[in-house]
């Protein structure tokens, strides 16, 4: 469907995520088929969407606010600013906080979906053709459902390369990527191996919320996998990375003793699904082992 841009656009997107950036990428794809695309597209802005931060500043813009939201007096303020609201989300903890805001504001269009990934969502709401086969994998790896054929060396390979709108988007004209992204991802996945064998040595028990878990200090990139390694007979295992002043958490659950971590996580601002959340903190806020 092609339309005239009547407003300035501002696509808010889950940062540093693959469903995420996927799902600006869906988006992006959408814009620049419009038809007076190339005399708009400086009023169009990408702006990443991170846990604990406040929106941008969208006084009078369309907003796309995809696989990621904000807290609810935070949307409230937004939707004051913009022209239009419209978020495609998935994560139960956006779903709650967000609960009938919809009926608060007009110009609010609110879509989730807890059965498909942000990115699946975004390209249904936005094209007509079939999901590409990528977007494909990258839910099967969000929704941690690995039902397709080599979902983890593909998105191990894919995660190497920089988030870059054209290489991203190139990459859903050729099918044959897929094959390429695989076999690179068996060359990764080695060093993952052996990456995540050493975290698990490292890892030791502290107290999260009240429940003593397995904690360590690991990068995000290898944290699901670890994670769900480490959680086997706890309630969750939780892993930590520190960027600048700020303290990123992962937390993930599995198996019978399993917990909902999504709500362990907006305890502290954060969110996401019953089996995998995070959330950002200070360095000092949460102390995590007992002292000696």
């Amino acid at each position: 469907m092609n339309t005239l841009f009547q407003h300035p656009v501002t696509i808010i997107y889950h940062g540093n995520c693959p469903d995420g950036f996927a799902s600006a990428l869906a988006a992006q794809l959408f814009f620049k088929q419009q038809d007076n695309y190339k005399s708009f597209k400086d009023k169009i802005t990408l702006h990443k969407g991170i846990h604990g931060t406040t929106p941008p500043d969208c006084q009078g813009k369309e907003v796309y606010i995809l696989d990621f939201s904000y807290k609810r007096d935070d949307m409230k303020r937004l939707c004051q600013q913009a022209v239009k609201v419209t978020i495609i989300d998935h994560h139960v903890t956006a779903l709650n906080e967000l609960k009938d805001l919809d009926k608060e504001h007009d110009n609010l269009d609110i879509n989730f979906d807890m059965s498909q990934s942000g990115a699946v969502l975004s390209w249904k709401f936005f094209h007509q053709s079939p999901v590409p086969k990528l977007f494909q994998y990258i839910q099967d790896n969000d929704l941690w459902q690995f039902k397709l054929e080599n979902t983890r060396t593909i998105i191990l390979a894919l995660m190497s390369y920089p988030m870059k709108l054209k290489l991203w988007g190139s990459w859903l004209r050729d099918d044959s990527t897929l094959d390429t992204l695989h076999s690179e991802g068996l060359i990764l996945q080695r060093q993952i191996n052996k990456q995540i064998s050493r975290y698990k040595k490292a890892a030791r028990m502290g107290k999260v919320a009240g429940y003593v878990v397995p904690v360590v200090n690991a990068p995000g990139s290898i944290g699901s996998e670890l994670l769900h390694q480490l959680s086997d007979g706890y309630p969750f295992a939780a892993a930590y990375e520190d960027k600048a002043e700020r303290r990123v958490w992962q937390l993930r659950s599995g198996g019978e003793k399993a917990i909902d971590v999504a709500e362990i996580a907006q305890q502290f601002g954060g969110g996401g699904h019953k089996n995998a959340s995070g959330f950002a903190s200070d360095i000092s806020d949460i102390d995590i082992f007992p002292k000696s």
